[in-house]
């Protein structure tokens, strides 16, 4: 299925927003360790309120979320958010076969950021080995692995982009052509319904019938020639 420049375009823009979603995992992943770390250590100047810590502790379970949906989207191949359509989280997941150790990773930083946060918002001891741990996941090849992996997509989008945009600059193309024919076609049956008109006219009632046929034909080739100057504006439309 051919598909014009702005069709391209929008498709590769999902695409892109998609991948960015998995780039945002490694600084969402960043943002756990900072706020966890808030929440964990006093504030020197015993400055702090009980409604900042309340939304430390509210940015670092929101973020928690995100990186288990990010998991979960690499993992099972669906937002459970529903943001993005099925076909294009398929998408996403088929590129996973190249780098077999993301899901793996981006499960493991889920788990122990949630574990962070719920080791906070229970002002668990729990939190200083839960920070050291996803201090540890972190280092550990989750950035370089999300790294690479992105690396892999965005170079494919584009390749995919320029593909799909040369095809679709051929197709247009190729439509010009026979729209420019067509146009030729039709000023020529208007010129030989001309002088049908013309002819059947010195027949007098004898070309009544001709002079008839020659109207209709006539008709046609104007309605032909509206058509492809319309199809030819539309086409330039498409490309803006």
């Amino acid at each position: 299925m051919q598909m014009n420049h702005s069709e391209a375009g929008s498709r590769t823009a999902a695409r892109r927003t998609m991948v960015d979603l998995l780039a945002e995992a490694r600084s969402r992943a960043v943002r756990v360790a900072l706020f966890g770390e808030l929440l964990h250590r006093p504030d020197p100047d015993g400055r702090e309120t009980t409604a900042e810590r309340d939304n430390h502790l509210a940015v670092l379970i929101d973020t928690v979320a995100w990186i288990e949906r990010t998991a979960q989207l690499v993992t099972s191949g669906r937002d459970p958010w529903d943001k993005f359509p099925e076909p294009l989280c398929a998408w996403l997941v088929g590129f996973v076969a190249q780098k077999p150790d993301l899901p793996d990773y981006l499960t493991r930083m889920a788990q122990v950021s949630r574990r962070v946060a719920t080791a906070a918002e229970a002002g668990s001891k729990d939190l200083g080995p839960a920070l050291r741990d996803h201090y540890e996941v972190r280092r550990r090849g989750y950035m370089t692995a999300l790294t690479d992996f992105c690396d892999i997509v965005w170079a494919e989008i584009d390749q995919q982009r320029d593909s799909e945009l040369d095809r679709a600059e051929k197709a247009m193309t190729a439509t010009r052509g026979a729209l420019t024919r067509m146009e030729k076609i039709s000023t020529h049956v208007r010129l030989v319904a001309i002088n049908a008109a013309i002819e059947a006219n010195k027949l007098g009632d004898q070309g009544r019938g001709i002079a008839f046929i020659a109207a209709e034909f006539k008709a046609l080739a104007e309605e032909l020639q509206v058509l492809s100057s319309d199809a030819q504006k539309n086409m330039a439309g498409a490309q803006r």
